[in-house]
C-alpha cells in the first residue's frame, strides 16, 4: 500500500511528481501560513503531505487509513485518527486526548481577506529564547526587526513575541505587495488599516 500510493502519481520529463494527492504541510512559521500535522513523537510540515481516509488513488482504491507522505523521499507514514483543530473548536472534545492533530495558521482567524501580516505564536515550535538567526526564519522576506536584542525582554522567548518598550518594531516592506491588482501601499493610504492584537502587560507597562 505504502508504494502504490507514491507509485500512483504521474510524473514530469523532469521526473517529478505533478498532481500530488493529499493536503500540503508547511512548517511553523510567525507571519505566513503554515500547516502541520503533529504526532506523539513526532511534527510533520514541509515536503510532507496529509493524505486522509477514504482518498481515492487512481487504481480506484480506497484508502482505509490516514498517511502522511514525502514525496521526495517516498516515505509514507500511518497515522490514525487525526483530528483537525478547526474541527473540535468550541467542541467538548479534551484536546489533551488527540493523538493526531492537525494545526493551521488560519485556525485562529476570523478574517483573512487583505491580511497583511498575522503575527502568531501557535507558529513558535519552542519555549526557548531564540537567538536572532532562527527568529528571523520565522517571518517573511519583507518583514524586519528593527532594534530586538535577543533575549527574553527583547525577541521571541516562551513562544512570546517580546518588545523592550523602548525602540523595538517590525518594519514590513509592502511595496510590491497587491490586493485585488492594487498596490498595497495605495490600498493603505485611500483605505487606512486595522490593527488586532493581544499581550500581556509586565514590569515597566511593556507589552
Amino acid at each position: 500500500m505504502q508504494i502504490e500510493i507514491v507509485s500512483n502519481q504521474e510524473r514530469n520529463e523532469d521526473g517529478e511528481i505533478e498532481n500530488k494527492i493529499g493536503e500540503e504541510l508547511i512548517d511553523r512559521n510567525i507571519d505566513s501560513f503554515w500547516k502541520v500535522l503533529i504526532t506523539k513523537d513526532s511534527e510533520y510540515g514541509t515536503n510532507w503531505y496529509y493524505v486522509s481516509k477514504g482518498t481515492i488513488l487512481k487504481n480506484n482504491q480506497k484508502l482505509e487509513n490516514d498517511y502522511v507522505i514525502n514525496y521526495e523521499t517516498g516515505e509514507v507514514i500511518l497515522v490514525n485518527d487525526v483530528v483537525k483543530f478547526r474541527d473540535i473548536l468550541g467542541s467538548e472534545q479534551d484536546l489533551h486526548s488527540v493523538d493526531n492533530l492537525i494545526l493551521s495558521s488560519d485556525d485562529c482567524l476570523a478574517v483573512k481577506g487583505g491580511l497583511v501580516i498575522n503575527i502568531n505564536s501557535l507558529g513558535i515550535n519552542s519555549n526557548d529564547t531564540l537567538k536572532q538567526d532562527d527568529v528571523e526564519s520565522l517571518f517573511a522576506d519583507n518583514v524586519t526587526l528593527k532594534n530586538f536584542d535577543y533575549n527574553e525582554e527583547s525577541g521571541v522567548s516562551e513562544q512570546k513575541l517580546c518588545f523592550d518598550g523602548f525602540d523595538d518594531y517590525i518594519e514590513i516592506d509592502l511595496s510590491n505587495s497587491e490586493i485585488n491588482g492594487k498596490n498595497l501601499l495605495q490600498n493603505l493610504e485611500e483605505d487606512g488599516f486595522t490593527i488586532e492584537l493581544y499581550g500581556e502587560v509586565i514590569k515597566r507597562k511593556k507589552y
